[in-house]
Order: structure tokens, then C-alpha cells, then sequence
């Protein structure tokens, strides 16, 4: 089985996430197991600080 995970974070993430996933779910196996999160910018500040690439 396929598994893809995605996790989107920023400024207008429902949109982010929605067209990220139209994109790929389109191309993937019918069978792929698909988790996805959409973060908002609060938590993109907090990942920054904790010196994660963004």
C-alpha cells in the first residue's frame, strides 16, 4: 500500500492544502492511504523559532 502525508502551513492553508491535494491525489493509486494537516501561522512561527526549515 502507498502511503502519502502532507502537512501544509502558512497563510491561507485550506487553499494550500486543497490544491496540493487535487494535484497529487489525481496521479496516486486508487489504494493510496492519504493523511493530511493544515497548520496556521501561529505554528509556522513555532517551527521557525525551533529552527525548522521552512
Amino acid at each position: 500500500m502507498t502511503k502519502l502525508s502532507v502537512l501544509v502551513y502558512g497563510r491561507d492553508v485550506q487553499g494550500l492544502l486543497a490544491a496540493c491535494l487535487d494535484s497529487v491525489t489525481a496521479q496516486l493509486p486508487p489504494e493510496t492511504e492519504v493523511l493530511a494537516a493544515a497548520v496556521g501561522e501561529a505554528a509556522q512561527d513555532v517551527a521557525v523559532r525551533g529552527g525548522a526549515a521552512v
